[in-house]
């Protein structure tokens, strides 16, 4: 079985919104937002390291643009600056030397630094760097601005290419379901029966072009998840939702039969759109389709076959919703937690009950009994009561005002004890009674 490839980063946006961080492209004579930009960007990548290992170049770049933040950090020595410069050239090199260097023939760093087209000369100063004296400082500065050049060209110009290769990939699988969902609208149109070869035909189309590349499934979603495809547009989702079940629903479940990994993914992929990391205010309704789309997944009889065969889905809905806490996750997880077995239940509702508490929703108005929750309301609310101590029997309604010879300024008071056994709120005036001293209505006092 092959090794799976990690990544750190989602995809491959978010990979070259870093570049972006990291190298900007406008900015440059404004230095308050270059170094927040630039700074936000090696945070990112130190982010990432904490996750798995990340690409050596990616590791180097932000080590260079950190010593150049550094600079600019005015407490800082000459000195200071020109060791924060030599440990990170110094590291830049030795690394990018090392990358394929084999134990059983070894080689000199000028032979390697050749091989990568790399300049004689840094070989040099990293040993000056190592041996002798720190450079001075403006040579260094020369070096790391000539470094990350370097970098650019060799690694971050090259994420382009893959993705104009995924682009003609993901054209293609457009145009087979473009064409997948008007056939099927004329079948449901004409009343016609459902139609298995049509489902059959496309989906070993789509997955001889998935085939082509690596991503094959993530190429498919991202494609599938396209507005006026698999989700309505936002001013249309409470209308045509049934009718996206429809046509869709036979494909995606023969597409799941065949690949395993396609539930798994596709609702990764609903995930993502449902919960992203940073959404506007006004984009809200384009969480509806997703959710709508998550439930019937996970809900629908025609797709439980696939939910047992991938039982950590459901887990990884419910703990993305507690993470991104909002009405539509809190919707979603609810319904989720409620249609699950016992342990499910028990497991989660702890997390759901403190994630929420801030997330109000339409539902609270009136919320159903949850689990592990008395249907009994009068004796839920009779477990945070406070009884009145030294009152009378419970069985018999009172008036407080009885032998009392001062006027009380508590006035249309109507005390009274309910009959139900266990610990009810007092109602009615609450006449203090100090330690020690006897009760107001005895003649002691007056």
């Amino acid at each position: 079985m092959p090794r799976p490839n990690i990544r750190p980063w989602r995809d491959q946006v978010e990979l070259l919104s870093v570049r972006k961080l990291l190298y900007p492209e406008t900015n440059k004579n404004d230095p308050e937002t270059l170094f927040r930009s630039q700074r936000l960007g090696v945070n990112i990548v130190n982010t990432w390291k904490r996750r798995c290992r990340v690409p050596h170049y990616i590791d180097f770049t932000a080590v260079l643009v950190d010593a150049q933040l550094q600079h600019n950090v005015e407490q800082h020595s000459t000195f200071t600056i020109r060791a924060i410069y030599s440990a990170a050239f110094a590291r830049f090199v030795t690394g990018t030397c090392d990358m394929g260097q084999n134990s059983a023939t070894k080689r000199s760093m000028y032979e390697m630094a050749e091989d990568k087209d790399m300049p004689e000369k840094w070989v040099e100063l990293r040993h000056e760097i190592t041996h002798g004296e720190i450079p001075d400082l403006r040579v260094l500065e020369f070096s790391v601005d000539a470094a990350l050049s370097w970098l650019w060209v060799k690694f971050w110009t090259n994420l382009d290419g893959p993705a104009n290769g995924d682009s003609e990939a993901q054209t293609d699988i457009r145009t087979v379901l473009r064409s997948f969902a008007s056939r099927k609208r004329d079948e449901i149109k004409l009343s016609h029966s459902a139609n298995n070869d049509l489902c059959s035909t496309t989906t070993r189309d789509l997955l001889r072009i998935c085939r082509r590349g690596e991503g094959g499934m993530d190429k498919l979603v991202s494609v599938l998840l396209e507005e006026k495809l698999m989700l309505p547009s936002p001013t249309q989702t409470k209308l045509i939702m049934k009718g996206a079940y429809l046509i869709w629903d036979g494909l995606l479940q023969t597409i799941a039969a065949k690949r395993r990994l396609f539930y798994s993914t596709l609702t990764e992929g609903l995930l993502n759109r449902m919960t992203p990391d940073s959404m506007t205010a006004e984009d809200g309704t384009l969480k509806e389709a997703p959710y709508q789309w998550l439930l019937h997944l996970v809900t629908a009889t025609s797709w439980q076959k696939y939910l047992q065969h991938s039982d950590s889905v459901r887990t990884a809905i419910v703990e993305r919703c507690i993470t991104h806490p909002d009405v539509w996750s809190k919707r979603l997880a609810r319904l989720i937690i409620d249609g699950s077995d016992n342990d499910f239940q028990e497991q989660w509702e702890p997390y759901f009950e403190s994630s929420f508490l801030d997330v109000k929703s339409e539902e609270d108005k009136a919320t159903p009994p949850r689990h592990g929750q008395n249907n009994n309301i009068d004796e839920i609310t009779a477990m945070s009561l406070d009884h009145k101590p030294y009152g009378p029997s419970l069985n018999t309604p009172i008036d407080l005002r009885n032998d009392r010879d001062f006027p009380s300024d508590l006035k249309h008071e109507t005390p009274s004890v309910k009959a139900e056994s266990g610990w009810r709120l007092w109602e009615g005036g609450w006449l203090p009674r100090p330690i020690g001293f006897p009760h107001p209505h005895q003649k002691e006092i007056s």
